[in-house]
């Protein structure tokens, strides 16, 4: 099987630049990511300790206030786990199932959390103790599990994104490179079979000085020493016929 010098340059190198690219635009996607998971939990432990040193009761018009500024649902239970108000209707609907879950004391991780699921949406649930010994409220926090993965893919869509764009720069110029050196190897290729068919015509070696270009140079100093061989010949023969036909001439006036 054929494999030109164009697909010994391009291949390995594009293979290469692939995966570098991709190593690379994925680790700053996962990064960005994370980053952006952070910075949900920075923006809800935020809003939960700017509530709780203001000490105002977990109302329901509080815990909308709370859903405004995080983007998340908000149930607040008594000791005993009865509802005492909720951001939505219906996730008080599924307060008895809701009041079940592990109480941390802050947020710390939406990794391995519980994901309930409420309705048709499904929710990163965690929930914080007691502020106040154990006779404080206990606040459940839902995250909507879509605006999560959605925050996740704009931080991480830069990254692929320029990835992506990069490595179409890099094949393209690759590309663009391996297409020139093979173009200018079979440029030498054709006029070597043209010499072998008596062409002797020299090449231009054109303007890049590399080894392609001196293997143009020694191609048409070849053609020129077959040139002056040709000629060497030539005259030879001429000169020996010559040789023959006087040899003849003198032969027929001796007789």
């Amino acid at each position: 099987m054929r494999w030109s010098i164009r697909n010994q340059i391009l291949l390995p190198i594009v293979a290469i630049q692939t995966l570098a690219v991709a190593a690379i635009a994925l680790t700053t996607a996962t990064i960005a990511a994370r980053r952006s998971q952070e910075q949900i939990v920075d923006r809800l432990n935020g809003v939960v300790e700017a509530i709780t040193r203001s000490n105002f009761p977990f109302t329901t018009a509080v815990l909308h206030r709370m859903h405004g500024l995080s983007g998340a649902e908000f149930v607040a239970y008594s000791p005993s786990g009865n509802l005492l108000a909720s951001s939505t209707e219906k996730i008080a609907e599924r307060a008895p199932d809701l009041a079940t879950i592990p109480r941390v004391n802050r947020v710390a991780n939406l990794d391995r959390l519980p994901i309930p699921r409420i309705g048709d949406e499904r929710y990163v649930a965690v929930a914080l103790k007691p502020s106040i010994g154990s006779g404080g409220p206990t606040l459940l926090i839902l995250y909507p599990e879509t605006s999560l993965l959605a925050a996740r893919r704009e931080a991480a869509w830069p990254s692929i994104a320029l990835g992506a764009a990069a490595l179409g720069v890099l094949v393209a110029a690759t590309s663009w490179i391996a297409h020139r050196i093979s173009a200018r190897i079979g440029r030498v290729e054709r006029q070597v079979a043209r010499i072998a068919e008596g062409d002797f015509q020299e090449l231009a070696p054109g303007s890049t000085n590399d080894e392609i270009h001196d293997l143009a140079r020694s191609v048409n100093h070849m053609a020129s020493d077959l040139v002056r061989m040709r000629q060497e010949i030539r005259q030879t023969v001429q000169t020996r016929l010559l040789a023959q036909l006087a040899a003849g001439l003198a032969h027929q006036l001796r007789n």
